[in-house]
Order: C-alpha cells, then structure tokens, then sequence
C-alpha cells in the first residue's frame, strides 16, 4: 500500500537512533568516569537526566524520521524530516547547555538553531546513505 505508514520503518529507525544514542551513553559515562560528576553539576538530575535526555531523543527522533521517512525521495525532503526529527534533539541539548536561570529567555533559541542548522545537515547526509546503499 504506497503512502502507508510502516510500523517496521518507525521501528528500524527507533533502533537505529537509539544504537546512536548509546554511542552519546558511552561518552557521557566515559566523561564521568574521566572527571567525576563535575561536568554534570549544574544540570538538574546531573548524569541520569543527560542519559535520560539521550534515550528520550533517540525514541522521538527515530520515530519521526521513520514516520516522515517514506515521504523523503528528494535531497531537500530529506534535510526538511531532519530538521523536523532534530527538534526533540534540539530541545535537549538546549535543555543540558543553557544553565536553568537562562530557560526562559534562551532555551527556545538555542533548541530552534540547533535545529535548524544540525537537523538538514543530518538529513542530507542520511539521504546520501540512503541513496548509496539502495543503488539509487
């Protein structure tokens, strides 16, 4: 049935956001184990929150990119579902790099730009692999 939503995408893409978050995890705990909970301090719920934060991500955005995923067969739809997919993304990492005091005035922004400047790029860059693999 063409234009219908399949469950398997989602899923596929669900996984493979989450294999990307866990590479994020090992970072993150590599970090902590390096430099003790120091980097961590001034985030509400410290390592717990940037790992939930990661998981979180990786469920949402691999979800949109397999719902949206069946509609991209051109570059700039590709760059347009990543940007959409980002937005979850985005909104954590504002929510881990602006300091709690500074939400209300910067945290929008900074989950919008990044967004939209990290959001297409990944989307490109997912269509050229895409396109690659699949002889297309």
């Amino acid at each position: 049935m063409e234009g219908a939503l399949k469950l398997s995408s989602v899923a596929g893409a669900i996984r493979m956001a989450l294999r990307i978050a866990a590479v994020y995890a090992v970072f993150v705990l590599a970090l902590f184990a390096v430099r003790g909970a120091e980097p961590f301090r001034r985030i509400p719920g410290g390592i717990v929150s940037v790992l939930a934060f990661y998981v979180f991500c990786a469920l949402t955005a691999g979800a949109i990119v397999g719902a949206l995923g069946q509609w991209v067969r051109r570059w700039y739809a590709a760059m347009i579902v990543g940007a959409v997919a980002a937005l979850p993304a985005g909104f954590a990492v504002a929510a881990l790099a602006v300091p709690p005091e500074r939400w209300a005035r910067d945290y929008v922004l900074v989950a919008l730009l990044f967004a939209c400047y990290l959001g297409p790029l990944c989307g490109l860059g997912y269509w050229f692999v895409v396109r690659r693999v699949s002889g297309g």
